[in-house]
């Protein structure tokens, strides 16, 4: 591309590098210097004015774009696809961001103007030609034609408007060019202007004058064309292809306000089957057009009311002329010409330039061909401000209060096809007409008869295709957004060389997007470049690209994963909208390990944290090596993806999938990949855990265990009934008898006795006192282990002092009274604590053994699961799984073993990674 290279320079003033290396200025010897043309509309929404001031600087003036990625100015040697894929940037600035109505400045870096034939705006993203200028020299004295692809050739070369001529002097002694302009045409308002096409081609989406008619919706643009006294408007409106946009005068005659609508003439424009439309309309009701009358009341054409089918009488009442229109980037666009003195006297408004008019418009849907009924414009209802609404202008005055580009919600210029299970898409070429993507090649790619739609595919979900297109034209799904294999190195998802056929013998090919595949990708042709469009991934296949699915607690958030060799793909699903979304293993946030998804900027972003406390300082990030890291937004779900791996190397957070495991759930208004603040904190999560089976596929709410009610209810019988009823019994009960007797605390079963009932007491009091435990790792506090040690001993203590006290009650009960059965109650007494022992035994017995065989295995690599109970230290009571099953693994947690040294793998033990 040596033709391109040569001048050296960059943004900032215009004292830089000169046409030849290393000179100090930039010169103006160039005949391009002087050239000043209006940029063409490609997409984003593209205007602006271009003129080149000398030979390494342009100025761009009012200069509008929507946001894009990787955009830059571009320069290439023609218009053709091969010469645009080719060009080079003349500017390392990227234009990203949104432009509205600015001028600046640009100065070319590392390039010349010798060679250049098109200076434009370009994605290199996705090759888009977002648009450009056609250069030429000033001293040429052929005129570059005016094209409005919506008009034939003999209704171009007729239209009028010529541009002005101007005269460039000789370059100053600062060596920059001045130009003089001349305009000998006056502006209406008795001033004068400069004409907004000067030296390039006028191009039909610019015009001198713009007005708002609803803020940033719906304008109305025009240009007084005084040398055949006409005005062309451009309507422009950020509305669907299916709806259309009217605008015209009102009745001069008309007094009341709320009667404007009635007798307006307008002209309606709109898309007919895909082509587009402007058609003379006039209002004589405040309804659709009622065609089965006579004659037609409504919002009805000239032509209707007329009751002319001749088609020279159309072309005499229907005095509105289309000259160009599209619709891209959500904006639907038309510019029509109209005279000033209009022929048809009775359903047309003559314009007056030079005075004030009421005017009307609206936006609204079409409603569609019905047997010999054509499309009609519904009436837009009674919505002021919103679907209609009334104004003043003068058309010959100056006026241009329009700033920037419209705000569309849909993006989408072309056709949308969603492919359905089990439905092939036909793949058919054609002549490209209406490509979405400039610039175009001569063939596209037509899916179910449609010129290059953009296809919506749902991940994991099998596409069927037949392709019809040609022996010539083999298919292809590719991440190039150009196609034809002129990258070396594009990589193929489906189809190839033998991926063609005809209507005859149709070539079946099947493409299933799977986790790995990027979004978007495109369908192509392995023989033209940009002949097919975009695949958008929707992510609404979750249950198709994952083994297994459960919900988590309360049925807000939905889990999917895949266990595949040494790795887990996982996906959390909330059904409602959000600004982020958690999900934990674990009984709670705090000590466990938590993954977090959002949109910050305008992309996904998954991020893995350790919490520890319950504040924002408590919450580090670590590094868990996470894959396929993704996160989308679609409709009213948000979904969060990533994969990892099962056993993390040189850490004890790994997953075990023989155990079920412990999860739970947050979402939140927002999140942050900088320093987080309270505004982080969850608006809802689980109310419960949830116990994941990752093997069987199903999940459970988390139950209190067996072991734990049984220990509960066994505590409150002791310690709240049998012991202080017995108490009471012993103090109070004697009042039963005639005699009443002292208390008497000198004795040894009552020492035994109130001792007991202390160190019960004392129990809950000590629980309420008792330490924080200790985070994974961290080393337990001296007063936790004092706090262990009184806990332990004072309840062991007080359970051999009931003990005592009960034999020694009794032996004072067959002293005083001398019942015979007393002795029997004691040897039973005996027994029963025999059997106890027993049981004690038996289960220690147990216990040991299982530890024995924990050290056996210790060098088996540790695994946490969220099946048990979340155990960080030695310090909780020893048990013993009392059922069996898997099923009462999940209600009862595996049995736990401890050596006092390492967690079994019964344990969570949560470690994080890199804090």
């Amino acid at each position: 591309m040596s033709w391109l290279f040569g001048c050296v320079a960059g943004w900032g003033s215009r004292s830089g590098s000169g046409s030849g290396a290393g000179s100090g200025a930039c010169t103006a010897r160039s005949p391009l210097v002087g050239f000043s043309a209006d940029l063409s509309m490609g997409l984003h929404q593209l205007r602006g004015r271009i003129t080149i001031l000398d030979d390494c600087t342009f100025k761009v003036e009012n200069f509008d774009m929507l946001p894009g990625n990787q955009v830059f100015w571009w320069a290439a040697k023609g218009e053709s696809v091969m010469e645009m894929l080719t060009g080079v940037v003349v500017s390392p600035a990227p234009l990203s961001r949104l432009y509205s109505n600015e001028t600046f400045q640009v100065r070319l870096d590392n390039v010349s103007w010798e060679g250049i034939s098109i200076l434009g705006v370009w994605s290199r993203e996705t090759a888009t030609d977002y648009g450009h200028v056609k250069l030429q020299a000033v001293t040429d004295p052929t005129p570059q034609a005016t094209v409005f692809p919506n008009m034939s050739s003999q209704e171009q070369s007729s239209t009028p408007a010529p541009g002005p001529q101007f005269e460039r002097s000789p370059p100053s002694s600062g060596g920059d060019a001045s130009l003089t302009w001349k305009d000998d045409r006056a502006h209406p308002s008795g001033g004068s202007f400069l004409r907004a096409v000067r030296k390039g081609a006028a191009q039909p989406t610019m015009f001198e004058n713009c007005l708002e008619l609803s803020a940033g919706k719906v304008r109305v643009r025009w240009t007084v064309n005084k040398d055949n006294s006409t005005v062309d408007f451009g309507l422009e409106a950020a509305v669907p292809r299916s709806m259309y946009i009217a605008f015209g005068f009102v009745d001069p005659a008309a007094a009341v306000e709320d009667d404007l609508m009635r007798k307006s003439d307008v002209a309606v424009a709109g898309y007919a089957a895909d082509t587009l439309f402007v058609s003379d309309y006039f209002i004589t009701d405040y309804k659709d057009c009622q065609w089965q009358k006579k004659p037609v009341v409504g919002i009805c054409p000239d032509a209707a009311l007329h009751g002319s089918n001749n088609r020279d009488r159309r072309s005499v009442v229907d005095n509105v002329q289309l000259l160009y229109g599209h619709h891209k980037d959500g904006i639907l666009f038309a510019r029509y010409q109209r005279p000033v003195v209009s022929p048809d006297k009775d359903f047309d408004h003559d314009i007056d330039l030079t005075s004030e008019r009421s005017f009307v418009w609206a936006i609204g849907p079409l409603r569609p061909k019905e047997g010999k009924t054509p499309v009609t414009p519904v009436y837009p209802g009674r919505k002021s401000g919103v679907d209609y609404g009334f104004g003043n202008i003068t058309l010959g005055k100056f006026n241009d209060n329009c700033v920037g580009p419209l705000n569309a919600s849909f993006m989408y210029s072309s056709h949308i096809k969603t492919a359905r299970r089990g439905v092939p898409l036909v793949v058919t070429s054609g002549p490209s007409k209406d490509y979405p993507n400039p610039p175009a090649s001569d063939r596209s790619l037509f899916i179910d008869g449609v010129e290059t739609p953009v296809l919506q595919v749902e991940r994991g979900v099998e596409i069927m295709f037949s392709v019809e297109a040609g022996h010539d034209v083999p298919f292809y799904i590719t991440p190039d957004p150009v196609g034809g294999k002129w990258n070396e190195s594009e990589l193929v998802l489906a189809g190839g060389p033998e991926s063609s056929g005809v209507h005859t013998s149709p070539y079946a090919m099947t493409w299933t997007p799977d986790a790995h595949t990027p979004n978007p990708v495109y369908y192509q042709s392995l023989t033209g470049k940009k002949m097919g469009w975009l695949i958008e991934i929707l992510e609404r296949g979750l249950p198709d690209m994952y083994q297994s699915r459960a919900w988590l607690s309360n049925e807000r958030v939905e889990l999917f994963w895949t266990v595949e060799n040494d790795s887990i793909a996982l996906a959390a699903q909330a059904a409602q909208p959000c600004g982020y979304l958690a999900i934990g293993f674990g009984s709670g946030m705090v000590q466990s390990t938590v993954y977090v998804g959002w949109i910050e900027n305008g992309s996904g972003n998954v991020q893995e944290y350790w919490i520890d406390g319950r504040t924002p300082s408590n919450i580090h990030p670590i590094n868990e090596g996470l894959v396929a890291k993704k996160v989308s937004v679609d409709d009213n779900f948000f979904t969060m993806e990533f994969e990892r791996k099962l056993r993390l190397p040189k850490s004890r957070n790994t997953i075990d999938t023989q155990f079920p495991v412990k999860m739970i759930w947050a979402i939140g208004d927002g999140w942050t990949s900088g320093e987080l603040t309270q505004e982080c904190q969850h608006k809802e999560m689980s109310s419960s855990v949830t116990l994941v089976d990752l093997q069987m596929g199903f999940s459970k709410p988390e139950q209190l265990q067996p072991v734990f009610a049984v220990h509960g209810f066994m505590m409150f019988l002791a310690w709240g009934v049998l012991l202080p009823g017995g108490v009471m019994a012993a103090r109070y009960l004697k009042a039963l008898e005639t005699q009443s007797h002292p208390l008497d605390l000198t004795t040894f079963h009552a020492k035994c006795g109130i001792t007991a009932i202390s160190l019960a007491a004392w129990q809950p009091l000590n629980a309420w006192m008792r330490p924080r435990r200790p985070s994974a790792g961290e080393p337990p506090q001296t007063l936790r282990v004092v706090w262990q040690f009184v806990h332990m001993y004072s309840g062991r203590t007080a359970l051999v002092l009931g003990g005592i006290a009960l034999l020694s009650g009794l032996m004072a009960l067959a002293d005083r009274e001398e019942l015979d059965y007393v002795e029997d109650l004691r040897w039973a007494l005996i027994g029963y604590f025999c059997l106890l022992l027993m049981v004690f035994v038996y289960y220690e017995y147990r216990l040991r053994q299982n530890r024995k065989r924990q050290r056996s295995v210790e060098s088996r690599p540790y695994s946490w699961t969220q099946n048990t109970s979340k155990r960080q230290n030695v310090d909780e009571d020893d048990r013993v799984q009392l059922l069996q099953g898997r099923w009462d693994t999940m209600l009862h947690g595996q049995p736990d073993v401890h050596d006092g040294s390492r967690p079994g793998p019964s344990e969570i033990q949560i470690e994080a990674l890199n804090r």
